[in-house]
C-alpha cells in the first residue's frame, strides 16, 4: 500500500488515505477514515508538508 500511496501523491490525489477493500487496493477519502476516531495532528502535518514539497517541485 506505500507504493500505491506514493503513486496517489504524485498524481496530486490530495486528503486521501491507501486502503484495501475486497482484496483491492483503493484510495479512500480522509473524512471516511476518520469516523471513529480522531486524525493524528502529527500525521495530518507530515501530509501537509510533503505536499507543500510538491508543489514546490511542480
Amino acid at each position: 500500500m506505500g507504493a500505491y500511496a506514493v503513486e496517489m501523491a504524485v498524481a496530486g490525489q490530495h486528503l486521501m488515505m491507501a486502503g484495501e477493500h475486497h482484496g483491492e487496493v483503493v484510495a479512500v477519502p480522509l473524512e471516511e477514515t476518520f469516523a471513529s476516531k480522531p486524525l493524528d495532528p502529527y500525521l495530518v502535518r507530515i501530509q501537509r508538508d510533503f505536499f507543500d514539497l510538491l508543489k514546490l517541485q511542480g
